[in-house]
């Protein structure tokens, strides 16, 4: 068993909430750039050698590009929906049959309406087929870089509000509910989170797993915007929020006792998903790399490894859209 240590401290609507303080806190981006961050690197200890060694080696890598796919929503138009999925706006029986591969889907849906909705379940499967791929052609580049993505993905997966339309609380009267529940909560209570995890884990069918990681978080989405509705009954107005500078301005954000209130009522839930995703992408690495062969990686390939401007100029070339892939699940 693996001790998780302990983590440190839709387009406009993500910019727009709490991003936290001069990084100190978590960020707006979905679970926080800083909890991104945190999974993508904890995952690495529950890798069996020698695939621990590789990323280990790598982790700086692994850790800072955790953030990338959140970061190319600023020039890909394509990168959103890749997200997140709007599990509300299908009827449960026609959510229960959508199909499991891009190609099919497309079939019987528009291309349209499906990124309109999201396509994480889509997605996600196909960035994993990339990452066997690229273990088969034994491109480390392009390993870390599809295996950094791959986590970012899995750990979206694991967030209530990823799969709701609703995201930010906008239709509900609740608006700012996505930095309260992901960043807000981790800033103040981060030490607090600590769980124990197992080693990693061969996964067989990715496609079904990832259907089953989203329908676990989704289940606990009425309790996410009921605790927030509790809480604004129970902590008086006047403690609900305190100000707070970030650069030349002074902001407000919730207060320590509405969030603990948050927190408590919410039974742990952010402290067990986190747990969650840094399995998942632990077990999701290993089944690529196992499909593949398990071959062999030199730990200290390229002098430049670890040198993040080494990546740079293959992110600008390398507009990978998403969405598609083989109609197939290993």
């Amino acid at each position: 068993m693996l001790l998780l240590f302990k983590p440190s401290p839709r387009w406009w609507a993500f910019i727009t909430v709490f991003v936290g303080l001069c990084g100190q806190g978590f960020d707006a981006y979905s679970w926080g750039f800083a909890a991104h961050r945190y999974i993508n690197e904890s995952a690495v200890y529950a890798l069996p050698s020698p695939l621990r060694e590789f990323f280990e080696y790598h982790r700086l890598v692994l850790k800072e590009r955790a953030v990338s796919a959140d970061q190319r929503r600023a020039w890909d138009p394509l990168e959103a929906p890749c997200h997140y999925m709007d599990m509300d706006r299908w009827g449960d029986s026609e959510r229960l049959a959508l199909p499991l591969h891009w190609d099919s889907a497309v079939q019987c849906y528009s291309e349209k309406l499906l990124r309109s909705r999201g396509i994480l379940p889509w997605h996600a499967p196909r960035v994993y087929r990339r990452l066997v791929w690229a273990f088969e052609q034994g491109n480390h580049r392009l390993i870390l870089r599809t295996a950094a993505d791959l986590g970012h993905y899995l750990a979206d997966a694991h967030v209530p509000l990823h799969l709701c339309s609703n995201y930010n609380g906008q239709n509900s009267g609740q608006h700012g509910l996505h930095a309260l529940l992901e960043s807000r909560i981790p800033e103040y209570f981060g030490d607090t989170m600590a769980q124990t995890l197992r080693r990693a884990e061969i996964v067989k069918h990715p496609a079904h797993q990832l259907w089953q990681i989203m329908n676990d978080a989704y289940a606990h989405l009425e309790r996410v915007f009921d605790c927030e509705c509790q809480c604004r009954s129970q902590v008086p107005s006047h403690e609900q929020y305190a100000p707070f500078r970030r650069g030349n301005r002074l902001l407000r954000q919730e207060s320590i006792p509405f969030v603990l209130c948050y927190h408590r009522c919410l039974g742990g839930l952010m402290g067990r998903q986190l747990a969650s995703s840094v399995a998942h992408v632990a077990d999701w690495w290993m089944s690529a790399w196992v499909e593949a062969g398990q071959p062999m990686l030199r730990a200290q390939w390229g002098s430049d490894a670890n040198n993040m401007e080494s990546f740079e100029e293959e992110d600008a070339e390398d507009r990978w859209k998403g969405g598609g892939g083989e109609d197939h699940d290993p």
